[in-house]
């Protein structure tokens, strides 16, 4: 995540930074968020995968429901840039 926070701050030549929150102390707060609890639950258990390093890979899902290429960080990020800086 320290790299992604890294390839974030590229586009709005901005410093940002990654702070790992304790999973528990993060899953505690998903119920004030005001979603439903299967959300929550279905959000928790992607951050759980996460954590495990289950989504450390490259896919073409992106590509192949939409057909177009998937953008890096940095891409996605530059092309929002009013929208991240205010």
């Amino acid at each position: 995540m320290t790299d992604l926070a890294a390839e974030f701050s590229r586009a709005p030549g901005r410093p940002v930074s990654y702070v790992d929150v304790p999973a528990q102390r993060w899953e505690a707060q998903l119920p004030n968020l005001g979603m439903p609890p299967h959300v929550a639950q279905h959000i928790a258990t992607m951050a759980r995968l996460h954590r495990d390093n289950r989504y450390d890979r490259t896919a073409d899902g992106v590509a192949r429901v939409t057909g177009t290429p998937a953008q890096s960080v940095e891409a996605f990020v530059a092309a929002r840039r009013d929208f991240y800086l205010g």
